[in-house]
């Protein structure tokens, strides 16, 4: 889920950045934005997702506010490393 404009959306892509992403959603293309709860209702009704099982990292402590008021589980993003670990503790990774 990105914030963004059609001209940061297209270069991005352009960029390869959304790679490693199965979906992205994008405030342009879905008319909502973080922090609001519509897109992170948006995004857990298309994919049949429960928020409890359920992670939304941000690296903006604002946008995960919303989040957890559903029920997802949230990161602040600081860095890779922070990262890993906060996963870690969730046992995402192994």
């Amino acid at each position: 889920m990105t914030n963004t404009n059609d001209v940061h959306l297209e270069a991005n892509r352009d960029n390869y950045l959304f790679k490693d992403f199965q979906k992205v959603y994008s405030s342009c293309e879905i008319k909502a934005k973080k922090p609001d709860k519509k897109p992170f209702i948006m995004v857990l009704d298309e994919n049949h997702l429960l928020p409890p099982e359920t992670i939304f990292i941000d690296d903006k402590k604002e946008n995960l506010l919303s989040a957890q008021t559903l029920g997802i589980k949230t990161i602040l993003f600081k860095n890779n490393n922070q990262l890993f670990k906060e996963l870690e503790k969730l046992r995402i990774l192994m």
